[in-house]
């Protein structure tokens, strides 16, 4: 049958078996029992262009459509193999023709074609506002035709990494990072050099230690025993400086030695992408073209014919466009495909722009023909077909078919593996001084402070050594003083003894110098005290 031609028409009238169902003697989805259903099917796209040598579709085909309608005819119980009509996409849609009003010619018009002349429209096609309004019924898609983006990204693919650990951090980082861990060990030296009972242990004039020490807090290892208050805090922001720098590490490395596409571009909606003016290729006159028409009437699109839909892809390797606009099925068959996705370079990028569900196609008719019938009938069964995973596995069986590339598993001609992560890819930047800086200034912060405390507690200790020599000078000449005086007092007493005069007098007088060196001792001993209390604070 030539396409478009409106005067032979092979679309049935249905309406007994649809009386039969209204009336109760036939359930619904037993309504098409015994049928001979007339469905019509463009070849040449979605992968489809199998024929046998006499032209007909195999009976082993894997093609999606083909293998749902051969499902559905075994449950519903029609036929449909010695009844369908074929035409391919070329023949269907002439490129520089028209159809007798002067308009071009698109998919909604060959849709339109199908189902005023057939029973059944049986490709894939996207449900829409604008193919509704043109009379078409569909029935409940098994195909996931989300409207989503597809952009060029970089593959890198690197051969063996001998350094590739020192990749979580720029230069910058590991070099400010030796160099605090070199400062943290000298000035934790000059604290027990400027006082010995900084640590515990005994680490005076070890400044190799102390450096070792200092580089194993970045492992999260901390081997100092402070016993000051500035030495603890030293110590604390060290070993916090050291968690922080440690759990980056280990975090980014894990990523960095994952390998990854990262993006060329960063765009996560359509409408970012009309706002930015980015050329976006779409394959024309499709629901996707016209579905992002009715919200962006000024989006810039590059069109390209549905006889060739992998152009779209094509155009974005080539710089045609930045992005294409494509239905999540048309791109799980071109990632699959080494001609197309050549090298990986291509990606799902950004967020789904609509959820949409495609299928097959019927004639809105509810009287004449009452064609909504099979709709329904159809309806019930692929629902029935969906919860059972048949849909799903005939999905799977296809995508298998046409598989020339794996670029999930990095490899050319891998089985595909099951499931497929969409959506932007993350970049795995190294972290830099703008990530880190602020730990750094804290831990820089928070030394300096301690370096201060630490020579206001040596000034302090300073002071107290020097009022404690002075202070034991002092009272030790008090004392030499007064033993001078006692000795003196015997002195007087042996002469006042030898004159006879009274011994109780002299004996006195020795008692006051005596009780006068005894209050000095202890007087001596209380400062000494005074001064070991406040050394230890």
């Amino acid at each position: 049958l030539e396409p478009f031609n409106y005067s032979v028409s092979y679309r049935q009238n249905v309406c007994e078996r649809q009386q039969a169902f209204h009336s109760g003697n036939v359930s619904l989805k037993d309504a098409l029992q015994g049928m001979q259903l007339r469905p019509y099917f463009i070849t040449g796209i979605e992968g489809f262009s199998t024929r046998d040598s006499e032209g007909r579709i195999p009976l082993d085909s894997k093609v999606i459509a083909v293998r749902i309608l051969d499902e559905l005819a075994t449950r519903a119980g029609f036929t449909w193999r010695d009844s369908y009509g074929a035409s391919g996409l070329a023949d269907a849609l002439p490129t520089n023709e028209s159809i007798g009003d002067g308009t071009s010619v698109g998919m909604g018009d060959i849709l339109n074609w199908i189902t005023q002349s057939f029973d059944l429209a049986a490709n894939d096609y996207a449900k829409s506002l604008s193919r509704i309004a043109d009379g078409n019924s569909f029935v409940d898609g098994h195909v996931d035709a989300s409207i989503i983006m597809v952009g060029k990204i970089e593959v890198e693919k690197e051969g063996l990494n001998l350094f590739s650990f020192f990749d979580p951090f720029e230069w910058q980082v590991w070099l400010l990072s030796i160099l605090t861990m070199v400062l943290a060990g000298l000035v934790y030296q000059w604290m027990e050099w400027i006082n010995n009972d900084s640590d515990r242990q005994d680490l005076q004039d070890k400044p190799t230690e102390t450096i070792y020490f200092a580089a194993l807090s970045f492992n999260g290892d901390i081997k100092f025993e402070p016993s000051t208050n500035y030495a603890r805090a030293f110590v604390l922001t060290l070993a916090f400086w050291g968690l922080i720098m440690s759990s980056a590490y280990t975090a980014n490395l894990a990523s960095f030695l994952v390998a990854q596409n990262t993006p060329v571009l960063q765009i996560e909606t359509v409408g970012q992408a009309v706002a930015s003016n980015i050329p976006m290729c779409v394959i024309d006159g499709t629901a996707a073209m016209e579905e992002i028409l009715d919200v962006f009437p000024q989006a810039r699109f590059v069109p390209f014919s549905a006889e060739t839909p992998n152009d779209i892809f094509h155009g974005v390797l080539n710089g045609t466009c930045t992005i294409a606009i494509t239905p999540l099925f048309f791109w799980d068959l071109a990632k699959r495909n080494r001609t197309v996705n050549v090298g990986c370079q291509l990606g799902w990028i950004g967020r789904t722009f609509k959820f949409v569900k495609s299928g097959f196609v019927t004639r809105s008719d509810s009287g004449t023909s009452c064609t909504n019938l099979i709709r329904d009938v159809l309806s019930v069964h692929i629902g029935e077909m969906s919860d059972e995973g048949v849909v799903a596995d005939i999905q799977r069986d296809y995508l298998r078919s046409v598989q020339t590339i794996d670029c999930d598993a990095g490899n050319e001609g891998n089985e595909v593996s099951e499931g497929d992560a969409g959506g932007t890819s993350e970049l795995n930047p190294k972290l830099s001084l703008n990530d880190l800086g602020g730990l750094f200034i804290i831990t820089y912060s928070v030394g300096a402070a301690s370096c201060i405390a630490a020579l206001i507690s040596w000034y302090r200790n300073r002071h107290v050594r020097q009022t404690q020599r002075k202070s034991n000078t002092a009272a030790l000449n008090g004392i030499n003083d007064l033993e001078l005086e006692v000795e003196d007092a015997n002195n007087k007493g042996k002469e006042r003894r030898s004159n006879g005069e009274d011994q109780e007098i002299v004996f006195g007088e020795r008692d006051v110098v005596l009780r006068k060196i005894e209050t000095m001792r202890r007087e001596l001993e209380e400062i000494q005290s005074y001064l070991s209390r406040q050394k230890e604070q």
